[in-house]
């Protein structure tokens, strides 16, 4: 009899591993990023962040307005995962012990819209100040040009430098209740690893993350949970080799008033309350959609079209699948658990009458 032989060249269901990871210095980065745009008052934290940099020493506050590049501190996420360090200084100090030229090439390709052209890459990581002109003029755009100029047109030193100083002024100035917030998100990090051992990766991501999905079909083969406090009520997304790792708004589900409502429910209802995100979620009922395609059906800017569905993710309504473009879709068993949630809420304590 002859055995039958097989080679299955099909396509196998691929899952994503999921770590989760967590320390002040990922605290410090985005707080850095959250301060360091205008634009980023939108977080939560955003006018605390900047009140408390109002009472920052002048080089603090100079190093960041020539130096401080939202998407500076966004490259540095990364390193701060690939350095394993628990606490800030350990952080820090592996910034220090880096080699200059590996540290402006990680903060080059971050802040370059297109990745350059390998030499002037190469070149104006080496401080070449033709390279450095074409990288900029063909890379860059908008702030970005000028925080990169500044960070290239001194030694590679001398940027190592300016950024150690910035991480250790910040953290010393800025960042004082670190002990007590690295408390907080050392917990939600356990509630998060208790959460990921009882079921599958890609359900404990849209939790933790609050809709966001992972598409394992373009290159990426795990994600790296990071909890923060600054980054409220976004998730911010980044990459360390074929990882994505995204830092999301630790839990803040404990409320001091006894007497306050959830917050979910008040994101829920405050998020359903609009003309525009109604519309959202009635297009969204139907098919997914990529942002592009919300803003031209109606009619609006894509600006607009993000700051809407970034609430509606937030309040738990949309999905956001993140691959070749992200891709929003309508979490159709979130409003159900909102009714439940008020009616709970609602119901007097010794039952109902």
């Amino acid at each position: 009899m002859t055995t039958q032989k097989i080679r299955d060249f099909s396509a196998t269901e691929r899952s994503l591993s999921i770590e989760i990871a967590h320390s002040p210095a990922y605290e410090l980065l985005v707080r850095l990023y959250v301060t360091s745009d205008a634009d980023n008052l939108e977080f939560e934290a955003g006018e605390a962040l900047a009140t408390a940099l109002e009472g920052a020493s002048p080089e603090l506050r100079d190093h960041l307005t020539v130096a401080g590049s939202s998407q500076v501190w966004i490259s540095m996420i990364g390193m701060a995962y690939e350095s394993g360090a628990s606490d800030i200084d350990s952080f820090i100090d592996h910034v220090a012990g880096t080699d200059p030229l590996v540290l402006r090439e990680r903060i080059v390709s971050a802040l370059s819209d297109k990745l350059p052209a390998s030499g002037d890459l190469a070149g104006a990581v080496a401080g070449d100040s033709e390279a450095i002109d074409r990288v900029i003029e063909g890379s860059c755009s908008g702030d970005e040009r000028g925080a990169l100029r500044h960070l290239l047109e001194v030694s590679p030193e001398k940027t190592r430098e300016t950024l150690v100083d910035i991480l250790r002024r910040f953290a010393d100035e800025v960042f004082t209740d670190s002990a007590e917030v690295a408390e907080i998100l050392a917990r939600d990090a356990g509630m998060k690893a208790a959460l990921a051992s009882r079921i599958a990766p890609e359900q404990a991501i849209e939790i933790a993350t609050n809709g966001i999905a992972v598409d394992v079909g373009t290159g990426t083969t795990g994600v790296v949970l990071v909890p923060t406090i600054a980054s409220r009520p976004w998730v911010i997304i980044t990459d360390s080799g074929s990882l994505k790792i995204l830092c999301y708004g630790a839990s803040a589900h404990i409320e001091e008033d006894p007497d306050a409502p959830p917050l979910w429910v008040v994101k829920m209802y405050k998020a359903l309350g609009d003309e525009k995100r109604l519309r959202i979620l009635g297009v969204l009922k139907d098919e997914p959609s990529s942002l592009g395609d919300l803003a031209q059906r109606l009619e609006l800017a894509k600006s607009t079209v993000h700051h809407h569905v970034g609430m509606l993710r937030d309040a738990g309504l949309v999905r956001v699948t993140i691959g070749r473009d992200k891709e929003y879709s309508l979490r159709t068993d979130a409003v159900p658990q909102a009714g439940q949630l008020l009616e709970a809420f609602l119901t007097p304590t010794g039952g109902t009458s």
